[in-house]
């Protein structure tokens, strides 16, 4: 959630219109941006096929959206439908960013299925890298049986230290995973800080707030380096 909040911060400060679509039923996402209500998820609307509200440039989610995996089973491939039939959010945006839980459930797969590149934010510890190599065979096995592939832009290294030889040796095992899977570890790493989670907290503008950190500085470098990656 902080690596998709950062990234539209940084795209938007680039004058660059930015949608952001929230299938967390934490809702962090949400709050971050000021559009939380605990009454109603407006990416239920959407995933429904309903009417729904974007405030803020934000579809936003709260925890009723956890219901709708086990009351109304959806399909994988239902967000995916659901934004193409909606002609004005590729008219109105240069950017449509989803944020999606850790968990490989059936909100997480709409999420992959509706994307055209994905980035995995993860970190150096064995719990992490576990999850990374699963979503990293969950697309290979989708793109088995897909026309249009679901590219992987890279895996981003979070709250970094190279200097420890502990992550060094996960930078290595991630590089490895990569190159198996025919993606890349951005060279661009982000580095531990608390800047950004006290922008978040306080509802401050994350650029504004953290802008000679770090963390945000890192953010920055990123973005670039995601930008080339999928403008190529």
């Amino acid at each position: 959630t902080t690596t998709v909040q950062m990234i539209s911060s940084i795209l938007r400060a680039k004058g660059k219109k930015v949608l952001l679509i929230d299938l967390d039923s934490q809702g962090n996402l949400s709050m971050f941006n000021g559009c939380f209500d605990q009454d109603s998820s407006q990416v239920t609307e959407l995933l429904n096929k309903k009417p729904f509200k974007v405030v803020n440039d934000v579809v936003s989610a709260n925890y009723n959206l956890a219901a709708l995996e086990i009351k109304n089973p959806i399909a994988s491939d239902q967000l995916k439908n659901c934004i193409a039939c909606i002609d004005t959010l590729y008219k109105n945006y240069d950017y449509i960013i989803i944020d999606t839980s850790p968990s490989l459930g059936t909100l997480t797969v709409n999420g992959l299925l509706a994307s055209d590149y994905v980035v995995i934010p993860t970190q150096a510890d064995g719990g992490a890298f576990e999850g990374a190599k699963q979503t990293l065979s969950l697309i290979n096995s989708f793109n088995n049986k897909l026309e249009k592939k679901i590219k992987v832009a890279g895996i981003l290294l979070t709250c970094f230290n190279p200097r420890v030889v502990l992550y060094q040796r996960y930078l290595e095992l991630y590089n490895n995973l990569a190159k198996e899977h025919g993606t890349k570890v951005f060279e661009n790493y982000i580095p531990k800080g608390v800047s950004i989670q006290e922008a978040q907290a306080l509802k401050e503008d994350l650029l504004k707030y953290g802008s000679g950190t770090k963390p945000v500085k890192a953010y920055k470098k990123f973005v670039d380096e995601l930008l080339k990656e999928i403008e190529e």
